[in-house]
Formats: structure tokens, sequence, C-alpha cells
């Protein structure tokens, strides 16, 4: 199970002294500090208690992301495999493991 980073919004207002540099607008540009301070208020405002590090498809706002299924796939023939573990039984496969 994969899970995405998320940031506590109270704990960076309260705990950070400077966070320009840490939110980017749509265009990418750097917010400076009060414009950083300004978009978590409102996020807070809102009723969030945490946002989202990246991009993330399985995110709540009060408790962060819930997680993401790992697939494995075979590297010869792409099958889903049900772990990193797993041996595909496909012939290049099955052939490379004799030749180790």
């Amino acid at each position: 199970m994969k899970r995405h980073m998320s940031m506590n919004i109270k704990g960076v207002l309260n705990r950070t002294r400077n966070i320009k540099g840490l939110l980017f607008d749509e265009e990418g540009a750097c917010l400076s500090d009060s414009e950083a301070r300004e978009y978590l208020n409102e996020c807070l405002s809102n009723g969030w208690s945490v946002i989202p590090i990246g991009e993330c498809d399985n995110f709540d706002y009060q408790k962060g992301c819930f997680g993401h299924a790992i697939r494995h796939y075979c590297k010869y023939c792409n099958k889903t495999l049900q772990s990193a573990d797993e041996v595909c039984d496909c012939e290049e496969s099955i052939k490379q493991l004799n030749i180790k």
C-alpha cells in the first residue's frame, strides 16, 4: 500500500516562522509568506486539517491519503502479479530463472 504525504495546516502555521517557498500557485510561482498563510487560513476556514503534498485522487482533507494499491507486473510479459516476489509463469521468466 502506498500513501501520499500530507501537511498539517495548523502545524505549519503555528510552528513555521517563514513559509515562503512552501506553496506554489497554478502557474508554478512561489507564494510569499503572507500569500501562503492566507491560503492556509482559507483551507482551515473550509474545515480542512491537512492538505496533500502532490496529487492524490484518494484524499480526505481531515485524515489525508487513504492509500493506493501497488501493482506489480512481470517485466517480460507485463502480466499482473500478486506481489513483487511472485515469479511469473511466462516463458521468458522461466528461461531467466534457469539462467541464474
